[in-house]
């Protein structure tokens, strides 16, 4: 009896193995399968297949080149709920259903910077809203990879994970995470309902539609690195940094036709300043149809429509006031981009002429309180009134429609100087 039992465990232990050394071979042959199709574009190269008994695979130490540089992955995984559940999977897409849950990772992923930045900045430099993390940081349109170097990064390091669960009740919960080292991270949680079994046909067939949406963001010190650098490039302190990015934030959004309450405004300021943790959620399970919205007033929308709720740090913010010119941001978001607009200098009765007259930057100590105009080497204007000036920054008063905001100038970036008088 005792040894047809170490019989059995031994034969059950080869064709567990016999089982764990075919998937090591599938995953290979789909991997350089891979490989071979992406070979036009890309070189991918991995150093090792991974399969084990808790029902994952995947690769090792991944490198994809390209003509713009590298990323590196130091993982890649498939996770089902055990190792026959990962067997099973090929059989269950052949019978037309889709696993229970699935879950797939991306870990110890690194990419150069300037690949995602300047890919992200051509797609985007249209739209107004792609400028609002950098603006009023000295006169950048966007962070460069060389201000991100600045801040200390040099790559982006992280990784991300979705994955999904089927629940007969609600439908499929589909969850993403991704982390970013001393930046942030980040997790959205959405749940598509109207699929009540695992049928790729009634998917199909049916209508599913996402139905709840969960965003959780938390900041990893990426503010007060952001904060110090452009109050540094400003000339200025961190507040005064953090005040006019939120003026030229509010005043940029209004003249694109979106317009934010106190309490919206308030909790960005507190965010910018100080980090934190942002927490929203999102209903879409009214019955009012998406195509009679445009009806209703902003705030209806959220309160009634999407049931939206906000929380910095734990909190939550009760004024959630908002309103928008739908046509003006719909025309935003296509590229019709309305800057913020300068108001008609004063006319001032002189019985002299009064104009433009060049002068050196070493000048403008004397000047101040002068109207201005400064052109910089990147060929964009400022006209304003001098308030300051050291001997490497001028600081720049500008009149906006709804008051005023500061710009520090630097030397080095100033192509030419008049002074009105």
């Amino acid at each position: 009896m005792r040894k047809i039992f170490l019989f059995l465990i031994i034969s059950v232990l080869l064709i567990v193995g016999g089982i764990k050394a075919a998937l090591w071979y599938s995953v290979k042959t789909k991997a350089d399968k891979v490989v071979r199709a992406a070979a036009p574009f890309a070189t991918i190269q991995y150093q090792k297949v991974h399969t084990a008994y808790d029902g994952s695979l995947g690769l090792d130490a991944i490198t994809i080149s390209t003509s713009t540089g590298d990323m590196n992955i130091g993982s890649i995984r498939m996770k089902a709920e055990n190792l026959m559940k990962l067997l099973e999977l090929r059989n269950q897409l052949d019978a037309g259903n889709f696993p229970k849950s699935l879950r797939l990772e991306f870990n110890d992923v690194e990419i150069d910077y300037s690949r995602l930045i300047n890919s992200f900045y051509q797609k985007n430099k249209k739209s107004p809203f792609s400028r609002l993390d950098a603006l009023a940081c000295g006169d950048l349109k966007y962070f460069t990879p060389s201000d991100l170097q600045a801040m200390g990064y040099d790559k982006l390091r992280g990784g991300f994970v979705v994955s999904y669960r089927f629940d007969p009740a609600k439908g499929v919960i589909v969850d993403y995470q991704v982390k970013v080292k001393d930046k942030m991270d980040l997790n959205l949680q959405f749940t598509i309902k109207g699929i009540t079994s695992q049928s790729l046909q009634e998917i199909q067939m049916g209508h599913p539609s996402v139905s709840h949406i969960q965003l959780k963001m938390e900041d990893k010190n990426y503010r007060s690195k952001v904060n110090a650098y452009c109050a540094k490039l400003n000339a200025s302190t961190e507040e005064q940094y953090v005040a006019k990015h939120v003026a030229g934030v509010k005043a940029l959004l209004e003249v694109n036709g979106l317009y934010i309450g106190d309490g919206l405004l308030n909790a960005y300021k507190t965010f910018q300043s100080d980090g934190g943790v942002v927490e929203m959620e999102i209903d879409l399970t009214s019955r009012t149809p998406l195509s009679q919205w445009h009806l209703y007033k902003a705030d209806v929308i959220l309160e009634h429509f999407l049931k939206f709720k906000l929380a910095l740090n734990g909190k939550a913010i009760d004024d959630l006031s908002l309103s928008w010119d739908q046509e003006r941001v719909i025309a935003a978001l296509k590229g019709e981009v309305h800057e913020v607009e300068e108001e008609p200098e004063e006319v001032i009765p002189m019985t002299v002429p009064v104009e433009y007259h060049q002068a050196s930057f070493a000048e403008l100590k004397k000047y101040r309180s002068h109207k201005a105009r400064i052109e910089t080497k990147k060929g964009k204007e400022y006209y304003g009134k001098i308030m300051k000036a050291d001997n490497n920054v001028v600081e720049l008063r500008v009149k906006l429609r709804n008051g005023s905001i500061s710009y520090h100038i630097r030397k080095r970036n100033i192509a030419e100087i008049e002074i009105l008088y």
